[in-house]
């Protein structure tokens, strides 16, 4: 029997994976590109990319390697967000 993805590539595929996934994660997401970026509605833009960018990259998720929060903090960090 396989088990159900409830990680980033579970969600590529279902729509309430992902938004349970989202609401497990936006506020960290927001906390940690809010560090970076002064603004709070650049912060909502960027935390919005961060999602997007989540949807397209999940297949490369890899649990072995680190948390889902490490992996989306890599994700954020690749949206370009400069520190202060």
């Amino acid at each position: 029997m396989r088990r159900e993805q409830t990680g980033p590539p579970g969600f590529a595929r279902d729509p309430d994976t992902f938004e349970t996934f989202y609401r497990r994660h936006v506020d960290a997401v927001t906390r940690f590109l809010a560090r970076r970026a002064a603004d709070p509605h650049l912060v909502a833009d960027l935390t919005a990319e961060v999602f997007l960018a989540v949807l397209d990259s999940a297949h490369t998720y890899r649990p072995d390697r680190g948390s889902e929060i490490a992996w989306l903090y890599g994700v954020a960090r690749n949206t370009g967000v400069q520190g202060p």
